[in-house]
């Protein structure tokens, strides 16, 4: 059978390690108590030999010895110990931890203490950037669901717009000419086709396609408002509409991304949909892919904080494990009950082993990431969040060292 102590070594994660409950530390310190107490019987046993030898000599033949000597050196021997009982009794009842006399169990406990807090502080600070993360990424795919939402209804209702244009289009076709413009026919379409008109006819459309995607890039801006994403830049101002005049882009908008944002690729990929929504609203194929990068760059984040969250669910249960094996160990050789429990209670009652923030966000981003990742598809969704590491083969090793 393994020792605890070996298969507590070997899944320590290494970027944690100085976190972990010094396992090591608090067994040598057990070993040192073991020590103690067995250098204590040795000589409590080879100092009874002598008192009880000179009690049998004064017994036995009176010589200027009192018979009353060997009862004053019991009582002597055993006064001390009778009074240091009494004095952990006392400490117990005042409900503060039971301290031994012994230097090594007092050493113990003040280093099982000092390494609880040390666990305990590091579990909640991991935490809570977690479940910050967690927060930041559930607004981005709330983001995500709004922005799709807007570029759908603007593209559905830009067909729509099409498909009637086309069909007014065609039964102009169809209809015979007027005679009263059947002679002056050529000159109108004449006039239409000249240079002049289809420059002014282009600005036209560029100035509708921008006017349109600045009302599209003012919908989206205000769903990430509403997500709570700020901007820095305000939208700039469009002069010289109309026939002939002269278009000037809007400025540059830029988004408020802090560097400690867990969604800030995602952002930035907002943030560059909105400056080209605001300068061409008709780049459609433009538009998808910025949503197609930003899906992803928000799947991946996901996948990190679940992952991020499974490392913290194991050094949780590592440590309650290592602290309740070392207990043991420690009440086994010092026989200090109470100080034990009193200790272990304390331990039941501290954030890594109570708290179920980090259960509950886990469920959240499986749940979530099932929904929106993977189409409903169980094993889809854990192929991404918990990938199986490939088994690790000694056949190249073998067959150097055959041919070597």
């Amino acid at each position: 059978m393994v020792k605890f102590s070996r298969e507590y070594d070997a899944s320590i994660i290494p970027e944690w390690k100085p976190a972990f409950v010094d396992y090591k530390g608090l067994k040598k310190l057990i070993k040192k108590i073991k020590v103690a107490r067995r250098d204590a019987d040795d000589s409590s046993a080879g100092d009874s030999s002598p008192e009880t030898a000179a009690g049998v000599e004064s017994v036995g033949y009176g010589g200027g010895f009192s018979m009353l000597d060997p009862v004053r050196a019991l009582a002597a021997r055993f006064a001390p110990r009778v009074q240091a009982t009494s004095e952990d009794e006392e400490s117990g009842d005042s409900g503060e931890f039971v301290r031994s006399t012994d230097k090594h169990e007092r050493e113990f406990l003040e280093k099982a203490d000092e390494e609880l807090e040390k666990v305990n502080t590091f579990y909640a600070a991991q935490e809570a950037e977690l479940l910050g993360r967690g927060e930041a990424l559930i607004d981005q795919l709330r983001i995500l669901a709004d922005v799709k939402r807007i570029l759908d209804d603007h593209a559905a209702t830009r067909h729509a717009r099409g498909s009637l244009l086309g069909r007014s289009r065609s039964m102009r076709a169809v209809a015979p000419p007027s005679p009263a413009l059947s002679n002056s026919g050529r000159y109108l379409l004449s006039g239409l086709a000249t240079p002049q008109s289809m420059s002014d006819g282009s600005v036209e459309l560029q100035q509708a396609q921008m006017t349109e995607g600045a009302a599209v890039a003012d919908e989206v801006m205000a769903a990430l408002e509403r997500n709570g994403v700020s901007f820095v830049g305000l939208p700039g101002k469009k002069e010289g509409s109309g026939r002939g005049g002269r278009l000037q882009l809007p400025s540059t908008v830029r988004i408020d991304i802090p560097a400690s944002n867990p969604g800030r690729a995602a952002l930035k990929v907002w943030e560059e949909l909105v400056n080209v929504l605001r300068k061409d609203g008709a780049a459609a194929f433009v538009h998808r892919k910025k949503v197609q990068h930003a899906e992803k760059n928000i799947r991946d984040a996901f996948m990190a904080l679940y992952r991020g969250l499974e490392l913290l669910k194991k050094f949780s249960s590592l440590n309650v494990k290592a602290f309740t094996k070392i207990l043991k160990k420690f009440v086994k050789v010092s026989e200090q009950q109470r100080a034990t429990d009193l200790f272990s209670q304390k331990s039941k009652r501290s954030s890594f082993s109570t708290s179920n923030k980090v259960l509950q966000l886990s469920d959240e981003v499986e749940s979530l990431f099932l929904k929106n990742f993977a189409g409903n598809d169980r094993m889809v969704a854990m192929k991404y969040l918990n990938p199986q590491r490939p088994k690790n083969t000694h056949m190249i090793t073998f067959l150097v060292g055959l041919f070597t």
